[in-house]
């Protein structure tokens, strides 16, 4: 009897206790997928290029072009063309993800007006969906452009010696200039420091603040922006000749490091707030050894996300051949810079180049030899490994990764 009593008891538990014990199993692993696939994110390359000939390249490309971007290989798969833009060589991607400005570098040897600045917006995807509007870039041959730390206001360089603000639009669209800034070189010199030429600009650390580095002018520009209005606040004079090119701040927040095209050096300066001068502390070369043939025209300049080391480009012209990244290491209680090496950039004029945002790959664009070339970071050394991956796109510019 009391045997009997106990099966029964052990079949009402199995009765009962399997079904619930299914059912709850089977949705805890869906609901674990769902969430897990929620997470996923995905990590876009924006590319600019040039699109028609100029004095100093021969543009080839459609437009600006947008790939899918390989985080574990650091492969390029593309997904989609931005048409009908006339060499939007370099652009810009809002946090948001939802836009993007690019200018519209067209020379116009002195007319204000012809450089333009084009917007578009994106799709959920990243991908191309529509173009908003063209607005004046308020000067000749646009080079450079950014997102204020408000985003609210679009940025542009214009490398004929001006800088301008364009107020966001609520449906992304550019209004007509806010605010425009033509440099002023007093004591003009030669060739290409004979007149202001903008080359880059940015927001700060602070909230308000906009650097602008010009390269005819050598020197760095601290401007407020204010309810659209862009004021002066001081200026940083680098090195004479040195001809300022681009910046980059260190992630702590303390550095900032200007890359110098004409004298192919990194400045390095201590950072105190927007209405001070930066202290220079350093001066470094983009080279291990002097230049006997030809020239070379350093042209782009990046932080590892870690803040260990640093990198440059330098694109070799007129029969020089040294197209290559250059590599740093950044001390990382002084901010000093060590000279590492340099990497052959497998390719011909590498314009511009980015660190992917995990910091695991750094991809260059050669703009003569119509290439990407992917390389792998060592985390420890900085050192960059060839992948052997090659993307074909012609005449790229300017690289900008997004995370969506």
């Amino acid at each position: 009897m009391a045997n009997r009593i106990f099966q029964n008891a052990i079949l009402l538990l199995l009765i009962f206790f399997i079904p619930f014990a299914c059912k709850q199993n089977q949705p805890t692993t869906q609901k674990a997928t769902t969430m897990t696939n929620s997470k996923i994110s995905k990590t876009l390359l924006y590319v600019g290029t040039y699109t028609k000939k100029e004095g100093h390249v021969d543009g080839q490309a459609e437009g600006i072009y947008i790939f899918d971007y390989d985080t574990k290989t650091g492969s390029l798969t593309a997904v989609d063309t931005i048409p009908n833009t006339v060499n939007p060589s370099y652009l810009t991607v809002p946090p948001n993800g939802k836009y993007l400005y690019a200018v519209n570098e067209i020379a116009g040897n002195g007319n204000p007006s012809v450089g333009t600045v084009s917007a578009f917006e994106l799709d959920e995807k990243g991908h191309f969906k529509r173009a908003l509007n063209v607005v004046s870039a308020m000067g000749d041959a646009p080079c450079h452009i950014s997102v204020d730390a408000s985003e609210h206001y679009v940025l542009v360089a214009n490398y004929m010696g001006s800088v301008a603000a364009f107020p966001i639009q609520k449906n992304g669209s550019l209004g007509a200039a806010s605010s425009s800034v033509k440099h002023k070189l007093d004591n003009p010199g030669s060739g290409r420091q004979d007149a202001p030429h903008a080359h880059m600009i940015l927001s700060g650390i602070d909230s308000t603040s906009v650097f602008a580095v010009d390269l005819g002018m050598d020197k760095v520009i601290h401007y407020e922006l204010s309810a659209g209005q862009l004021t002066e606040q001081a200026k940083t004079a680098l090195k004479e000749g040195a001809g300022g090119r681009h910046l980059v701040f260190h992630p702590s927040q303390k550095w900032v490091y200007v890359l110098n095209e004409l004298n192919k050096t990194v400045g390095f300066f201590q950072y105190s707030n927007a209405a001070t001068p930066f202290e220079r502390l350093q001066t470094i070369s983009t080279l291990e050894k002097p230049i006997t043939e030809g020239d070379v025209g350093p042209s782009a300049i990046r932080i590892h996300p870690s803040g260990k080391f640093l990198y440059t480009a330098n694109r070799g012209i007129q029969g020089n051949n040294n197209n290559s990244i250059a590599t740093y290491s950044i001390n990382a209680q002084s901010g000093q810079l060590a000279f590492l090496g340099l990497q052959a950039a497998k390719g011909a004029v590498p314009r511009d180049f980015a660190v992917s945002p995990d910091g695991q790959f750094l991809l260059v664009a050669n703009q003569n030899s119509n290439t990407i070339v992917t390389f792998r970071i060592d985390e420890k050394t900085g050192e960059l490994i060839e992948t052997g991956i090659i993307t074909e796109v012609k005449t790229p510019v300017c690289l900008q990764f997004f995370e969506k």
